[in-house]
């Protein structure tokens, strides 16, 4: 349920028209936001489904236009925006943002991913997701015969 929000609220960071969930170790996509869960703990009351996610960001792509620290920035970026910070609340990156695959090749090619915690606060009423069904004639009078036999 939390991968939708999650989604939404990366895309409208870190303009980004694809996010994956998949580690950007295994990723080639270029601009595309990897998104790696490792963890999701998860709580329900009073009608809210609160969600703690952890796990790893990352992109790949040619510098400069991805370069380490890119991940943070634009996170810092969006929290000083009226319009993103609330969504930008939601999200909690760790101290080092690393280039995984070509730290001797930076000026060049870029594969970065920082480590986060993202929670997120939902509705939750089982009721209105679940489908009602029709009682028809048929079932109504089987249901009547087996009361009265």
């Amino acid at each position: 349920m939390y991968k939708k929000q999650l989604e939404a609220d990366l895309r409208k960071i870190y303009g980004v028209k694809k996010v994956l969930f998949a580690s950007v170790e295994s990723g080639w996509e270029q601009g595309a936001l990897y998104v790696d869960v490792s963890n999701v703990w998860q709580n329900i009351r009073h009608g809210q489904q609160h969600f703690r996610v952890r796990g790893t960001l990352g992109m790949w792509g040619v510098s400069p236009a991805y370069k380490t620290g890119f991940l943070k920035d634009k996170l810092w970026e969006a929290s000083r925006t009226s319009t993103l910070k609330e969504i930008a609340d939601r999200i909690l990156l760790f101290d080092k943002e690393e280039n995984v695959k070509y730290p001797d090749m930076e000026s060049y090619f870029n594969q970065t991913e920082i480590g986060f915690i993202y929670r997120v606060n939902m509705d939750y009423d089982p009721a209105k997701k679940t489908k009602g069904f029709k009682i028809t004639s048929y079932i109504s009078n089987l249901l009547k015969g087996l009361k009265n036999g």
